[in-house]
């Protein structure tokens, strides 16, 4: 297809209704009005540019076409439509994708018009296609041109932030751990795993507060438990009252004080882009991600938890997961953020998952499609399930490991509850 009337419209209406930050999107992709096929949105989107100096919207943009002379009755429809089938600028990205490759299509087309009249010819036409070409796969799309210069250029880059001190990773909150690996490297994709039940979501939360601590904004794609659980656990760990009966809604009157003034004092006011929104595929991740990064600075995400990303290929399970961690890598990569998500293993090496003496491997992540290839950081969550007197299943000995690492060394820290009904851990430091 070589052109798409719905990416057109839904990215002019993108932009009617978030200006600022869709076209920073737009002018990282070189997005021109070559890239439009249709002459009305063509001339939408050259005024569109010649108004980046101003405000843009429906009004203003319709203001513009009146004074330059080209406003037609019927815009005041078409743009209102368009935004409408926008319907809100987060999926930005999606539209941008799909109008670079039907640019594409259309000048593969126009490729292939040149070699049919150079064909025709005496001179040998091979080096005068080559060169139109490669012209118009530098316009179509220049963000997936490496020339050895721009690799050197990064590689010199990062060498000079590495002299000047300048960090190479965002911290976890256990010291001994960062010490001993990388904590969560930028660019890179960091795998967090271990089986179900077993506290993850807490210790994930605990990063996202340290990071917060340090004035980091990040985006949490708390996909598992939702805003305002995670807000919830946040403000109870900070409070120290218990995080189950805080989301349980069960605390007593004090309790309930205490939190209410941690949410309305501290936790809200932290540098968190709240993404907590279920049905999220990998596009919509990387649109958010990008809204973040150009406006509020992002420097990582965290997404709890990976199994929870909408899948787009459900008659291949293995092929989803490939492209979802793949996706993962790509977006911290082309950002260069931190990228800490969390899996589940649901069983360990053909054993059941409450087996209390099978320690994790990363043999127990193979089969979960290209996960354990794709994240250069590998941390394996080892804890021991115990059974008291009464019967009860208690969680003990809790290890954070980091099993795989592509940009340092290995290593891990022993971790354990101050209370187990509010959820901190802390380095267990032995007797």
């Amino acid at each position: 297809m070589r052109h798409n009337a719905e990416a057109e419209a839904s990215l002019i209406g993108s932009v009617l209704l978030d200006a600022v930050v869709v076209l920073d999107i737009c002018a990282n992709e070189s997005i021109t009005v070559e890239h439009f096929h249709l002459p009305r949105n063509r001339t939408y989107w050259q005024a569109i540019q010649e108004m980046r100096a101003g405000f843009v919207d429906a009004l203003t943009l319709t203001d513009h076409l009146k004074a330059t002379g080209r406003f037609k009755e019927e815009d005041h429809k078409i743009l209102d439509d368009y935004i409408d089938t926008a319907i809100t600028a987060t999926h930005c990205q999606y539209w941008i994708d799909k109008l670079i490759f039907c640019r594409l299509k259309r000048c593969e087309a126009q490729a292939a018009s040149v070699i049919e009249k150079m064909s025709h010819g005496e001179d040998d036409p091979a080096e005068e296609i080559g060169k139109v070409v490669a012209q118009l796969a530098d316009r179509i799309s220049p963000r997936h041109a490496s020339t050895g210069p721009e690799v050197g250029a990064k590689v010199v880059d990062e060498l000079r932030k590495a002299q000047s001190g300048e960090p190479t990773s965002l911290p976890t909150p256990w010291l001994d751990f960062n010490n001993r690996t990388n904590a969560v490297p930028f660019g890179k994709s960091t795998c967090m795993a271990g089986t179900m039940g077993t506290r993850k979501s807490f210790a994930l939360a605990q990063v996202g507060m340290h990071w917060a601590k340090l004035g980091i904004p990040f985006g949490y794609f708390c996909f598992e438990d939702g805003n305002i659980d995670t807000m919830r656990r946040m403000a109870a760990m900070t409070a120290g009252v218990s995080s189950f009966d805080a989301i349980r809604g069960k605390l007593n009157e004090v309790d309930e004080g205490l939190l209410v003034r941690a949410v309305n004092d501290t936790v809200q006011h932290w540098p968190i882009g709240w993404q907590g929104r279920r049905g999220m595929g990998i596009s919509d991740i990387e649109a958010a991600t990008l809204r973040g990064v150009l406006r509020y600075g992002w420097q990582g995400i965290i997404l709890d938890g990976f199994k929870d990303i909408k899948r787009e290929h459900l008659h291949n399970i293995n092929l989803d997961d490939d492209l979802r961690s793949n996706g993962l890598c790509n977006i911290a990569d082309r950002h260069g953020i931190a990228c800490i998500s969390v899996h589940h293993i649901t069983k360990a090496a053909g054993r059941q998952q409450k087996t209390e003496d099978h320690r994790l491997s990363l043999e127990d992540l193979k089969g979960s499609g290209g996960i354990l290839n794709d994240a250069r950081m590998v941390w394996l969550w080892q804890c021991k399930r115990e059974v008291d007197l009464a019967g009860q299943e208690k969680l003990s000995e809790f290890e954070l490991e980091c099993a795989k690492s592509n940009n340092g060394k290995t290593g891990a820290v022993d971790l354990k509850l101050t209370d187990k009904n509010i959820g901190v851990f802390v380095q267990d430091m032995g007797d």
